[in-house]
């Protein structure tokens, strides 16, 4: 026999069941801190521009700990219009160590600044099924990568009450504010150094992934920027991060000539070049200097020690969520940071 549950069942000591597990509100930390309930709302929703002093403050906050409650934010959502809520969707970027680092950086300081960060990776949906998720929350603001950018997501979020949407990207988005991601320096730092040793032909892969073909131009330009300074040749080096097209380069550059300087994009690319071109005959740093970027553990795992390219977003991310929390708060500060990459070379064997 299959008991029922009513709103009359009740515990074995004779209490009731649904008046033990109900969680507190903000009506119990009124009682307990002595206060009304809209004194509550205002103290834990950090509502500006309130009069209470600092041992109302200290009651209500110590009330609501000592009870363990903790506003409800879709409630929140209704009463002013949108929530603390701030959303980082992540639609099928590629990331490594230094971006996990930048949104962790962005985040915290987000954190630090009274929002709350959700980050969300991309599914099957599609763009505009994407913002009616996002709108249904209440965010106060969405990042979004910009090149996702359309004016239906923009009207879906402003309807919904969001105040801020940030573009995240390598293109400017013509719809909202846009925080461009360069890579450019990377570029010019590879190429400095490469250019120090006497080399005067360089070369620089680009993947062929879409993802981060944008990044890749980035840095090709940065080389093409340093190299003609010097009068050098830069070669671009569409590639697959696949051995069998490794292969074919380093088969191709054993028989007809070869740049002596490499930028090979990253720490992946560097790796696999690196074992493509001793499978040829041809030697690192001697025949082929190469250079990554991320500074990877794999760094120091292959052999020569591949040199790599250590970069910085500590100060970007910081600015970004200042920039943010400006906006939000409706003060005017011009343009979006850019986020621009802080490159430090770790010079190893490899170049």
């Amino acid at each position: 026999m299959v008991r029922e549950y009513t709103e009359d069942t009740e515990n074995s000591d004779g209490s009731d069941a649904s008046e033990a597990v109900r969680p507190p509100t903000s009506t119990d930390v009124a009682r307990l801190a002595r206060v009304s309930q809209s004194t509550v709302s205002h103290v834990l929703n950090n509502v500006p521009n309130n009069r209470f002093t600092q041992e109302t403050r200290d009651r209500v906050l110590a009330a609501a700990e000592a009870l363990g409650y903790v506003p409800h934010a879709m409630a929140r959502s209704l009463r002013f219009g949108h929530s603390n809520l701030v959303l980082m969707p992540v639609f099928d970027w590629p990331f490594n160590p230094d971006s996990f680092n930048f949104f962790q950086i962005l985040s915290a300081r987000l954190h630090e600044l009274g929002y709350t960060v959700m980050m969300q990776a991309g599914g099957p949906w599609s763009m505009p099924e994407a913002a009616r998720t996002w709108a249904a929350l209440r965010p106060s603001g969405v990042f979004i990568p910009s090149e996702n950018v359309t004016r239906q997501i923009v009207d879906v979020l402003r309807k919904a009450g969001t105040e801020v949407i940030l573009a995240l990207g390598a293109e400017v988005s013509p719809l909202v504010p846009t925080v461009v991601i360069d890579f450019t320096a990377t570029g010019e730092c590879a190429a400095q150094h490469l250019l120090s040793r006497g080399h005067r032909h360089l070369a620089v892969v680009v993947p062929r992934d879409p993802r981060i073909l944008k990044i890749g131009l980035q840095r090709l330009r940065g080389v093409e920027k340093a190299g003609q300074a010097c009068g050098a040749r830069v070669d671009r080096l569409d590639l697959d991060y696949s051995s069998e097209e490794a292969s074919e380069l380093a088969a191709k550059w054993k028989r007809r000539g070869h740049p002596t300087g490499v930028f090979a994009f990253n720490d992946e690319y560097g790796a696999l070049l690196m074992g493509a071109l001793h499978d040829v005959g041809l030697s690192v740093p001697g025949d082929v200097a190469l250079i990554g970027c991320d500074n990877l553990p794999i760094c120091n795992v292959v052999r020569p020690r591949l040199t790599s390219i250590s970069t910085s977003s500590t100060a970007a991310a910081r600015a970004i969520a200042a920039y943010f929390d400006a906006s939000i708060q409706g003060r005017s500060i011009g343009e979006p940071p850019e986020a621009l990459s802080s490159p430090q070379l770790v010079v190893r064997d490899s170049s």
